[in-house]
């Protein structure tokens, strides 16, 4: 968790949730490489902004929630306010990466999946 800061936070196993609060700071997630099963994370912004690295390879399902804000997403979507989803082809039948932020007074970029 970032509050009042500027850094980088490193993927670990154990957290399933990050969040920059009135700071500002990098969630790098590109550590997930291979996932057996389908796997969760949640990142929050919240009065800050944010950047999401992600493994390019990786299969990933995005699910931005933005209020106020924005949030901007692989292929150049971008939202300011309401939901916006995103997803790499062929995760149909193979684990995912299941990624959710929310972005409240804040900016959020994500960047990796799909090869932007």
């Amino acid at each position: 968790m970032i509050i009042f800061d500027r850094k980088q936070m490193e993927y670990m196993e154990r957290y399933d949730e990050y969040s920059i609060i009135f700071g500002e700071g990098t969630v790098d997630l590109s550590g997930i490489t291979a996932l057996e099963k389908d796997k969760k994370i949640k990142v929050n912004v919240v009065f800050g902004s944010g950047e999401i690295y992600l493994d390019p390879d990786i299969l990933v399902s995005i699910k931005a929630d933005t209020a106020f804000g924005e949030t901007s997403l692989p292929r150049g979507q971008s939202n300011n306010f309401g939901t916006l989803t995103y997803q790499t082809p062929e995760t149909e039948q193979k684990p995912v990466l299941h990624l959710e932020t929310s972005t409240v007074f804040g900016q959020l970029k994500i960047t990796g999946a799909g090869n932007d």
